[in-house]
């Protein structure tokens, strides 16, 4: 399992970006570091979870089994970063219209980015 963490450099969440593992390891390690119950598999190719630790700070994970650059895990990716901004947005109290488009947009397009730069340090690492 890759644990990698992503800088949230505009509202300062907490981001892990977990790849090269199963959904079932995934759900076990989280089961184990926050003391949750048992996890359902729903077979996703990818997921954001959310957990809210015993201090009350937010947790995210955009999971995905395996990350090779296909096109498909890039948009399952960036499927998953805009459930992360819609949840963030919402926590703020920001709600989607035209005056905030620019607002989720531009966090979209900042996460995706840290997203892809330490993906390609990893893929640095791996040579």
């Amino acid at each position: 399992m890759k644990k990698i963490k992503i800088k949230d450099n505009i509202y300062h969440r907490y981001l892990w970006f977990i790849t090269d593992c199963e959904e079932k390891e995934f759900n076990e390690w989280l089961e184990k570091k926050y003391g949750l119950e048992k996890i359902e598999e729903n077979s996703n190719v990818a997921r954001l979870t959310t957990v809210i630790n015993e201090k009350k700070e937010c947790h995210y994970y955009i999971w995905i089994e395996e990350f090779n650059w296909t096109i498909w895990q890039q948009a399952a990716v960036a499927h998953e970063i805009l459930h992360f901004v819609f949840k963030v947005m919402e926590e703020i109290g920001v709600k989607y219209c035209d005056e905030s488009e620019e607002a989720f947009t531009y966090y979209f397009e900042n996460i995706m980015i840290e997203i892809w730069k330490k993906l390609k340090i990893q893929m640095r690492k791996k040579k």
